[in-house]
Order: structure tokens, then sequence, then C-alpha cells
């Protein structure tokens, strides 16, 4: 029976492959038009009795297996790497939330028929066109060219009238009242989830792919709707069958950890640290003991687990310099933060994407000022052989150059609200509900950092190096067939050990 099968799947392949038929299909992307790509994130999941091997201490989310790759109902087996096509790309971007340039291609039916078929996900028709697939088609599938660029896919959008996925911060949507748009609007995580949750047909799905954490957080913000839906109500009844009640008690202990009174008490302990010994600090350059009891405080009172979410970028206007960063992973960098799966907003051309904890943080740089890598050498900290000392055993560490007064701080009453706003106004960024960036100039100190990988901003230098899939990660084919700044860009790759992606976090070629 299964001999059968095979060859009446055999003759049909066949014959769909002797017609001629090609559909239009669109693939959207910022920089360049569509190659297999793979799927780089895990879901991840909470283990409650495993070490966190930042903080040593009980409870730690853990990479699923097997979960780094596109998973849909209509295709047989997950797809590792592939290429997502569209006949209508402007419901993609609206729904899906992926912009770019749109690129044409004719594609053989039976290439969609083997690749599992045209289907609708989220309010979008999609095809997924695994790698080998891809591969096997060849030439069958036929580029087309450009179709249409960036600002016109959004153009055609908002004829449309419709209301986008980009939309601009403070608009509020016309089923949310305005107490509800109130007090959700101070979580932007509580946004998202419940637009998304509200808009989505695979509530199952996306609810499986949630971590525990962010269930929490989900259901919490359901709740703050006075007059919930039938579907809101579903929603809710499908978080609390998924959320295990231990783990929500552990992120409550979490919650409760992320204090911003605690750091204000803190900082406000500790005033006597702060600025020239023996005078009296009213704001300004908090010194070296000043700075050390801001960063102690927020080791203290901040929400590490959150923290670690964040992918931090270290950004430089000039690629060369990033050599000299190989092997200085105890040195602390200043980066930008960016939540897991956004785009990378860039401040510079270049970026180093890295790993590590993050020891101080801000919506926005100016508000620390921790000034550059040069301004904590010898001389300002120390003697040389003091600096090179520090820099050989621990790493030479950045501190917050400009500070508020915070010994009147103290006096705030925990409990009382407006001391608690008065608390939550501190500059720095403890926790999620914090989170409100200035753009590409908010600004996390990382510490003990290990490379992810290596952003580049610059079309042209997109295009030269995703086109280079023919050299292999060693340095003699690097050093025999790239030149200028790419060879430079893949050696720097090569010395890390790390891909090169855009700042859609494609991957454009990787040394491995």
């Amino acid at each position: 029976m299964n001999l059968l099968r095979e060859y009446i799947r055999v003759l049909s392949e066949k014959q769909t492959r002797s017609q001629k038929t090609k559909r239009t299909l669109y693939h959207i992307n910022r920089y360049r038009p569509a190659r297999p790509q793979p799927k780089m994130k895990y879901m991840q999941d909470w283990d409650p009795d495993a070490i966190d091997p930042e903080d040593g201490e009980k409870g730690a989310f853990f990479n699923v297996p097997d979960t780094n790759n596109w998973d849909r109902w209509w295709i047989d087996s997950p797809v590792e790497s592939g290429v997502f096509l569209t006949p209508n790309p402007v419901d993609i971007a609206r729904y899906h939330g992926r912009s770019g340039h749109v690129y044409a291609y004719k594609v053989p039916e039976w290439v969609i028929n083997k690749s599992g078929g045209m289907h609708r996900y989220d309010h979008g028709s999609e095809l997924l066109i695994p790698e080998a697939v891809w591969e096997e088609a060849g030439k069958g599938i036929e580029f087309l060219g450009k179709s249409m660029d960036e600002e016109e896919l959004w153009d055609k959008i908002e004829s449309l009238g419709a209301d986008p996925v980009r939309r601009t911060d403070g608009s509020r949507p016309g089923w949310m009242s305005d107490d509800e748009w109130e007090r959700v609007s101070a979580n932007k995580a509580a946004q998202s989830h419940i637009l998304g949750l509200r808009s989505t047909k695979h509530l199952e799905n996306a609810a499986r792919m949630m971590k525990p954490s962010e269930r929490a957080e989900a259901l919490s913000a359901f709740k703050t709707i006075e007059e919930p839906s039938q579907k809101d109500l579903e929603v809710i009844d499908l978080l609390r069958s998924y959320i295990n009640e231990s783990a929500v008690r552990e992120y409550i202990r979490e919650l409760l950890a992320e204090d911003a009174m605690g750091f204000v008490h803190d900082l406000a302990a500790a005033d006597k640290e702060f600025g020239i010994e023996g005078e009296d600090f009213y704001g300004g350059d908090p010194g070296k003991g000043g700075g050390r009891a801001i960063k102690r405080a927020f080791n203290a009172n901040a929400d590490h687990k959150w923290l670690a979410t964040l992918d931090t970028v270290h950004w430089t206007g000039d690629f060369y310099a990033m050599e000299g960063l190989k092997g200085k992973g105890k040195d602390e960098l200043s980066a930008t933060m960016t939540l897991p799966g956004e785009d990378f907003d860039w401040p510079l051309d270049y970026g180093l994407w890295i790993k590590g904890r993050i020891t101080l943080a801000s919506n926005n740089q100016d508000n620390l000022y921790t000034g550059f890598h040069t301004d904590f050498g010898a001389g300002k900290e120390g003697t040389e052989e003091e600096v090179a000392h520090r820099d050989k055993s621990s790493g030479r560490n950045k501190r917050p150059l400009v500070s508020k007064d915070y010994s009147r701080y103290g006096g705030l009453k925990r409990g009382n609200e407006f001391a608690e706003k008065v608390a939550k106004k501190i500059p720095y960024l403890l926790d999620q509900s914090m989170w409100a960036p200035s753009g590409n100039n908010n600004e996390a100190l990382v510490d003990n950092w290990k490379p992810v990988g290596i952003i580049l901003t610059r079309g042209d230098e997109i295009n030269a190096i995703s086109g280079l899939d023919y050299i292999e990660g060693t340095k003699e084919d690097i050093e025999e067939f790239a030149l200028g700044i790419i060879k430079q860009i893949m050696l720097t790759a090569l010395a890390f050990g790390v891909p090169v992606y855009d700042t859609e976090r494609d991957m454009l070629w990787s040394p491995e």
C-alpha cells in the first residue's frame, strides 16, 4: 500500500511538473531578493529547578530542542531553512509586520504543491518553500525583479485606510476605551499581547510559543480590560491552562524584586560616596564612589532575567576599530538594547552583537554619559601599572559620569502612590515596565560579553557580502576572493567565529 501511495505521488508530481503554468508571488526584504534563510531563534521554556549560569540562583530559561525551525500545520515536517513568498505582500506587511522592498517571482505549480501549498496564516497568505525544493527548482523559479520599494508598499497600505502593524506610539485602537489605553500604554508589552492575541487566528500556537513570563504578562494585560469580549475570555482561559502555578509564583517573586523604591533608597543611603570626598554633592559627576554605588544599586534591584532577553549591540563608525575588541570580553562595552525579534535600529554603520550581563541601563544614553574607553584608562583610574593589571584580570569597567542628588530620596515612603511615581522617574531602566527607549539612543553597559554576530547597515555592503556564499570560512579563501572592506568584515567574522547579519537579523554570511 505504501509503495502504491508513493507511485501515485511521483506520478502526480511528474504530471504537475509537465504543466507550464506558474504563479506570480512576492518576497519582502529590505536589502535583497529571496534566498533560503534559517530560523535563528529557539522557543524557550522555564525550568524552576535549573541553575541560572549568570547569578547561580535556582530557575532559568532553556532552549526547547528542535524549535529553531518553522512549523506549520500543513507541512509534514518542520522547515529549518526556506523562503517565504506570498501572492499579496500588502497583507503580509499589514498583519505580519514584515517591511522592505518587494521582489516578484514566477513560481511553478509543482514547487507550490511540493512545498505544501498556499495557506492563510494570521490574515496573510504565505508559501514556505524549503531550501531543498528551492535548490531543486533552480532557474525554474523566475526572478522578475523589484515590484515596489518599501515606501511604495507602505503608501499602498495607508491608502487602504488600514491600521498597519507599524502604528505610531500614542494612537489608541478604536476597540479600546480611553481608560483601558491609559493603563495599558504604561506597558508596551501589554499593548503587544492584547493586540496580537486578539487578532491571531492561531491562538493555540501563539500561546504555546510564548515564554512562561510572557504568558503571565499577557494574562495580567487582559485582566485590565473592564468588559472583556468573548474572544478575550477565550484568550484568558487558554493562558490560564498553559500557566504553571509555581511558575506564576516565581514570576511574582521576580516582580517584587524589581524595585525602583529600593533602588533610590540604596542610593540615598550611599550619598556620602558621591562627588568629591568631604564636599556636599548636588548633582554632576558622581565620581568613582558614586558611580559604583549606582551600579551596585542597579545590580540589587534590576530585573536581570528580563534584561537578559534584550539583544545588545556595540556600534562603531569605523569597522577597523572592531578588530581591537577581540579577546576583550571582560571590558564593559556601551551598547544599544533591542527587544528580541525586532529589527536593529542603528546609530552608526557597524555593530558587534554581543551577549553578556547588563550592569547598567537607561532609555537615553545622555542620562548616563559613560564616556569612552580611554576615559577609564591610566591617569584617571590609577597608574599605568594598576590599569594594566586590572585590564588583564577583571577588565576595564565603565561607570556613569553624570548623576543627580539622591540624598533626599530616602524619605520616600513605600506604598505611597506619589512616592512610588517619583521613584519610577529615575533615568535608569530596571525592568520591562520602565522600557521606553529613545530610538537608537538608549544605552546599556555590558560586561563579560561574548560575540554573537556582526551587523551591517549599508545596502552596498549587504548586497556585496550576501552574494559571496561560495567563499568558505577560511583565511586563505577570504584573502583570495574578497576585497577591501568586505574582506575585512569577513576576516573579522572569522576571528570572532560569528556570522554577519543585516539589521533585520537575516544572516548574510557565516564562516561556518
